[in-house]
């Protein structure tokens, strides 16, 4: 038993099934997406690809994310299912990290309100769908910072050395770990360094070996990519370089953009908590009592990584939409912590509002994905991509009379091929800078009578020689998917 949080485990344990209601909350907004949705985000069929070949790093990030596709996808094949399992997975994987540090962390009334608000956030239910390395990233901080609270409770070196693994893994999946990993031993530092030995709820065990071994194995974890990172002249490192430098508007205006993201994926759980306030105004009275915000676990969890966004805006970085889920995830808890604190335990009428706005938000993003509503905003997503591939398989009949050919793409469309495409044509992937002398190599070496269909999306033609393949219902210029033969089909 760990010293910390007492009260959360044993006889006096929070009831678990707000958790296990909440896991089947997730894992229904993971199918919802598969049931509904014509297509994938791009990163999601980025996946498909790359899982191809195992690999110590891929063009655009570490290899982590992709070793879990390779795991469905080695033995069972390229599926359009495959992203939904496994985004499916890490938000419950999240959810059930996020819930076990709450336990060391929160008072037993707030246990209740970590499942409920986990699963009225936008990024945590709609998102559930997604599987890219930013899913797999916040699945893992969330596992690090929850294994540090143990082992900082416990000192034992089997507890450090667990968090060391689980750091190295998350810097597998994105460099940008780096800030929470960094921020998460500057919190284990400063409680070894407190006098009284207390990190909040957490009963501090010193133990400086023990954080140094937790950094050599994740050192040990991640060499083998630093060794490909140098061997590839950082080819993951020079695509953030070029996606950072490719926006045009301004570094504070994405700063602002990012935080009312966040603000309206927590409509449905403000939502719920405006309710439960209201609630009680008219039948308790007003409620006294506050929550003290400048704790050290809330420091390193949510202020340092909110400080970091700003710092770099301030610096002139084009902060990425998707950075601010990763940023606050852990806000979660403290919403938890101060709900608990004014009302006690989520009662019956909160647990309404949730299964009323949990319907509402399935109706609606099944609307929107079928085009039913909001059809006039642009999502990969509603690209219909069993549709996508069997326009190529069309215009490839057409224009080769059944002749043997090769498929040069981009790499969602390679994705969208693998997953529905025949599997007698071989599809190359266009956009890999690594693979541009095996795509030369293979198509310089075509057999004779064999084509090589060359795709591109994008709303004009280059030129004349180009094309149109396939575009949307809505003529979305941007989706348009253009063909030339790259190497012809010699049909007599």
């Amino acid at each position: 038993m760990h010293v910390s949080s007492p009260l959360n485990f044993g006889p006096s344990a929070p009831p678990q099934w707000p958790l296990w209601l909440a896991f089947a909350a997730v894992v229904l907004w993971a199918a919802w997406g598969g049931l509904f949705n014509p297509s994938q985000l791009n990163d999601s069929w980025e996946q498909l690809v790359w899982a191809q070949q195992l690999e110590w790093g891929y063009w655009k990030h570490p290899p982590l994310t992709t070793w879990l596709m390779a795991a469905l996808q080695r033995p069972w094949g390229p599926s359009a299912w495959w992203p939904y399992v496994l985004g499916g997975a890490c938000s419950a994987a999240t959810l059930w990290f996020t819930w076990q540090l709450g336990l060391r962390l929160l008072p037993a009334a707030a246990m209740a309100w970590v499942p409920l608000l986990y699963t009225l956030n936008n990024g945590f239910t709609r998102r559930a769908q997604v599987f890219n390395h930013n899913s797999v990233l916040v699945m893992l901080i969330a596992a690090v910072a929850w294994r540090l609270a143990v082992a900082l409770a416990s000192g034992r070196l089997r507890d450090w050395l667990i968090v060391g693994v689980l750091a190295g893994l998350s810097l597998l999946t994105k460099y940008q770990a780096l800030l929470p990993l960094g921020l998460l031993a500057m919190l284990a530092m400063y409680g070894f360094g407190r006098a009284d030995g207390w990190l909040d709820t957490v009963r501090v065990v010193r133990n400086w070996p023990g954080l140094i071994a937790a950094s050599v194995v994740a050192l040990i974890v991640t060499m083998p990519h630093l060794v490909w990172l140098w061997q590839s002249d950082f080819m993951p490192m020079r695509y953030a370089s070029h996606a950072l430098g490719a926006h045009e508007s301004s570094p504070w205006k994405d700063a602002v953009a990012l935080f009312v993201l966040q603000l309206r994926n927590w409509i449905p759980g403000l939502l719920v908590l405006a309710g439960v306030a209201a609630w009680h105004r008219w039948r308790v009275g007003p409620t006294t009592g506050g929550l003290r915000l400048v704790k050290p676990w809330w420091a390193a969890l949510i202020g340092g990584p909110v400080l970091a966004l700003l710092a770099l805006a301030a610096m002139g970085v084009n902060l990425q939409s998707h950075w601010g889920m990763q940023s606050l995830q852990f806000v979660v808890l403290i919403l938890a912590a101060g709900a608990a604190t004014r009302w006690g335990a989520p009662r019956a009428s909160a647990w309404v509002g949730w299964t009323l706005l949990q319907a509402v938000g399935l109706a609606l993003i099944a609307l929107q994905m079928t085009g039913r509503l909001d059809t006039h905003r642009f999502d990969d997503r509603k690209v219909d991509a069993q549709q996508r591939v069997r326009d190529i398989q069309a215009f490839a009949t057409r224009t080769c009379a059944g002749k043997a050919w090769l498929l040069q793409a981009p790499t969602h469309v390679v994705g969208m091929w693998l997953a529905y495409g025949d599997p007698k044509v071989r599809p190359i992937d266009a956009d890999d800078p690594s693979k541009q002398s095996q795509v030369h190599e293979e198509t310089g070496l075509a057999k004779p009578g064999v084509g090589v269909l060359q795709l591109m999306q994008r709303s004009t033609a280059p030129d004349a020689s180009w094309t149109l393949v396939s575009q949307t219902p809505q003529n979305w210029p941007q989706y348009r998917l253009w063909g030339r033969w790259q190497v012809a089909c010699q049909v007599k």
